[in-house]
Order: C-alpha cells, then structure tokens, then sequence
C-alpha cells in the first residue's frame, strides 16, 4: 500500500512543471535526548518528494525507515506496562523499528545567493516494530488472559522540520534540517483494573538530503 501510494504520488509530480517538482534520498542520524539513547548507533533513512506550487509555497511526501534505540529511562517506563501483561523486550538493549510515510506541507523563504531556508510540517502513520519478545503460554498450568501490546502496530505521528536548501546547479540540491518527530500512543490505558500510564516516544535527528 506505501509503495502504490508512493508511486501515485509520483505520477502526480510527473504532470506537474518539471522545475517544481523535486525527489531524492535522506539520512539522518537521531541525537540522544530524552527518548533515543546513545549507547547504540539510531539511523533515519529514506525518500522525499516535494511539488513546490510557486517559489515559496509546496507539499510532498516522506516515505522513510527507522531505526530508534532507547534510553534506559523510557525502557524502564515501558517495562513497567509489559510486566503488567507479563510480556518483555526481545533484547536487554531495546531498539525499535518503523517504517512511515507522512504527507507534509513545505514553506520556503527568499533565497540569498542560491541557499533558501525552509520550514515543513508533516502527519503520517508509523508501522512500528516494538521488538516484544514473544510469549508461549503453552502447558502453562493457569488460564492467562492475552492481551498488551501489539509486536507490530500502525500509529499516527507527526513531524516537523527545518532547513536550507543549497541549489548548487539548476537541476540539483544539497540540504541539511533538523527534525522533531513524536509517535501519539494512548497515554493510559487499564490494565486488570488498574491505570497503567504509556510513555510516548518522540526523537530529535540531524539531517542531509539530496533533491534532483
């Protein structure tokens, strides 16, 4: 479904006047904050596209893979929910994964000798990999109520970015950004009658890009 989608957005572009229309691979790299750890390498890697409608104004699309270690203060909130399903991580160092693709919309400001700030806001869904480990009830001599966490579920998220653009030629663009993504959970859900509180992820990256 991402790559129909991703395909029928580039038709679109395809109609559009070609000097509006511009696609390229990104990578970023997550910084530690309060969300990514940074005792393993985190890695943000995908494929942008951007139909700008005038000098200033555009929209487009992110479609990217990525990879998130955790602190061990988010682990540990998040330990507290899969204990109370008698569930646990996959690994003693626990790192996600997602896959996303998030429409955005792009604005841009004056361009001073061939570099142009920007700023871009975008919402999506993330097919996230939580990396549970799985638990085999089989034999077990008492009757236990499955439930918890999905291993791999779809949530929505939003991001927002910042950046500039460096046209080194007439079909060709270097940029760097920053961006701010955060993954909307449930904030608190019961669970065998008691309020259990999910923390909400939420990552800071650097990031580099080319546009053709």
């Amino acid at each position: 479904m991402i790559l129909a989608f991703t395909l029928g957005c580039l038709a679109t572009a395809t109609g559009a006047r070609a000097e509006g229309v511009w696609f390229g691979p990104t990578i970023a790299f997550p910084i530690p904050g309060d969300d990514v750890g940074d005792g393993q390498l985190g890695v943000d890697a995908g494929l942008t596209l951007n139909i700008m409608r005038n000098p200033h104004v555009g929209f487009g699309l992110d479609l990217a893979y990525h990879y998130w270690p955790t602190t061990p203060e988010y682990m540990a909130d998040y330990d507290g929910y899969l204990q109370s399903w008698f569930q646990t991580f996959d690994s003693p160092t626990w790192a996600f994964s997602a896959f996303s693709l998030s429409p955005h919309l792009k604005v841009v400001g004056p361009a001073m000798g061939g570099q142009a700030p920007w700023v871009q806001i975008g919402v999506g869904l993330y097919r996230v990999d939580r990396k549970i480990a799985e638990t085999s009830w089989e034999g077990s001599p008492v009757v236990v109520l499955r439930g918890g966490p999905d291993h791999i579920a779809v949530v929505p998220g939003w991001q927002g970015s910042a950046g500039v653009d460096f046209r080194t030629s007439a079909s060709l663009v270097l940029g760097l950004k920053a961006t701010y993504e955060s993954l909307w959970e449930d904030p608190e859900r019961t669970v065998f009658g008691d309020a259990v509180k999910i923390p909400n992820f939420s990552s800071f990256s650097i990031d580099m890009y080319i546009l053709f």
